[in-house]
């Protein structure tokens, strides 16, 4: 029996890009049914969205917005229970992606039976190609010592090289970027999907290590790509740069706790190098205000 693929958009204020991005894959055939999923929206989101609903659209609304995990375990669920999907697209609001795209993820999902998330490329805007598409899962010093600027070059990336995913056309990899991912749904619910006491970042390295330690694997075809406009989703939930790094700070710090099993020496050498990486943004916040005031002082003379 044919596999039934269903795509999860998950939407949190934005209306108009889930809008957009809906109308662009609505004909895909390879797609047979779309969950939009409404994170609670604090504006008229929901009843927006309402009207795009037709067989194929459903959508939903979460009782909060538990954040970005807590969205998309609620929509892997809808679509496993109320569609019958077997396969669901996890999608970004602000990613466009091919049919073709979509059918070579599920060839390479079901190519082996242990295999339980499929990706791809990642292009920006400008339609180049980025090296955060794939990466190893972290040892804990890697880990705590990327957090701030200061202590990065001691951290070795754990990034795949572009270089490294293009020497196959599928490679197994460790994790893969959330903006868009294909998963087995069995396995994604055996694992108990994403962790949802992480409200935003970090989840995908705990959906690698959650796969991992369940005995499946994750693929990425180097063949085809999508493209992302990084940053526009998180924006609309968390505006500010401090703020977007203090929710990467305590998603950081339950990672490194729950699933790299960091002792209480390296959680406290981690609270103290997260501290130095708010205070960097800070600081980085605080000189782009002065250097604006300085140019606009020009500018006004």
């Amino acid at each position: 029996m044919m596999n039934r693929i269903a795509c999860v958009i998950l939407n949190y204020n934005d209306a108009p890009q889930v809008e957009t991005l809906v109308q662009h894959i609505r004909g895909y055939q390879a797609i047979h049914d779309i969950v939009v999923v409404d994170n609670f929206s604090s504006d008229d989101s929901f009843s927006v969205l309402e009207r795009l609903r037709s067989d194929k659209i459903h959508v939903c609304r979460t009782d909060r917005n538990g954040g970005y995990g807590y969205g998309n375990n609620f929509g892997v669920r809808y679509a496993r229970e109320h569609c019958g999907s077997d396969t669901i697209l996890i999608a970004n609001p602000d990613v466009f992606f091919s049919e073709e795209l979509v059918c070579r993820l599920q060839s390479a999902l079901y190519f082996k039976p242990d295999t339980g998330v499929s990706s791809a490329i990642q292009r920006d805007r400008d339609d180049r190609e980025v090296d955060c598409s794939a990466w190893h899962i972290p040892t804990k010093w890697r880990y705590i010592l990327s957090m701030p600027a200061a202590t990065r070059r001691w951290g070795t990336n754990f990034y795949y090289s572009l270089k490294e995913l293009h020497c196959a056309e599928q490679l197994e990899v460790d994790c893969v970027a959330g903006s868009l991912l294909m998963v087995s749904a069995e396995a994604f619910l055996r694992c108990g999907g994403y962790d949802e006491d992480i409200f935003l970042y970090c989840e995908e390295t705990v959906l690698g290590c959650k796969m991992k330690e369940n005995g499946y694997r994750c693929v990425l075809c180097s063949d085809v790509s999508y493209r992302h406009l990084h940053g526009v989703s998180i924006g609309k939930s968390v505006s500010s740069a401090v703020g977007r790094k203090k929710l990467l700070v305590r998603s950081h710090r339950l990672v490194l706790r729950r699933y790299l099993h960091a002792n209480r020496f390296e959680r406290a050498v981690d609270a103290v190098l997260c501290r130095i990486s708010i205070w960097e943004t800070t600081l980085a916040g605080a000189v782009r205000k002065i250097i604006w005031k300085i140019k606009g002082g020009r500018n006004g003379k």
